[in-house]
């Protein structure tokens, strides 16, 4: 939002979560947002515009109420996630699930979905356990799948070679 000069590198993160039932859900995501990496747990921008010193993040979204307008970046910019489980879910299923994990951006990236982001979710499930196909097991497996989310894309910046 900032220009390449001020941005911070994205990268490639990735978490599971395992339940005691068997029940496995996990996230892959490639970050190279627009807006600002905020580390959820620890409420701290950890990616994003850098101040000019180079030694802290400028906080986009108070720029942004503040008056600042940007110009549309003339690079690429999206995140990229799958979200997986093992739970027996059909098309409907995943596609509910892919939308739940949407949240995991929401979490974690101010602003997020801008017109200059690509961002995206996929969901995929491997069918190996019992839960699955109705709505309510369906919902659990989305908040997980949103949460385990969040956590990998935390992890791609904390990741990523400076």
């Amino acid at each position: 939002m900032f220009g390449p000069v001020r941005a911070t590198r994205g990268g490639l993160g990735s978490w599971a979560w395992q339940r005691a039932d068997g029940l496995r859900v996990g996230a892959l995501a490639a970050v190279n947002c627009v807006g600002d990496v905020w580390d959820p747990v620890r409420g701290v921008i950890i990616a994003g515009a850098t101040t000019s010193d180079g030694k802290g993040f400028i906080d986009s979204m108070a720029q942004l109420r503040g008056g600042f307008r940007p110009e549309i970046p003339e690079f690429g910019n999206t995140v990229a996630a799958v979200v997986a489980t093992n739970a027996n879910l059909d098309k409907a299923g995943c596609t509910k699930v892919a939308q739940m994990s949407h949240d995991a951006l929401a979490r974690c990236i101010y602003p997020t979905h801008t017109p200059a982001d690509g961002d995206a979710v996929f969901a995929i499930a491997t069918g190996r356990h019992s839960i699955g196909c109705n709505s309510v097991e369906i919902g659990v497996i989305g908040a997980l799948a949103a949460d385990v989310l969040a956590t990998a894309i935390v992890r791609g910046c904390q990741a990523a070679a400076t």
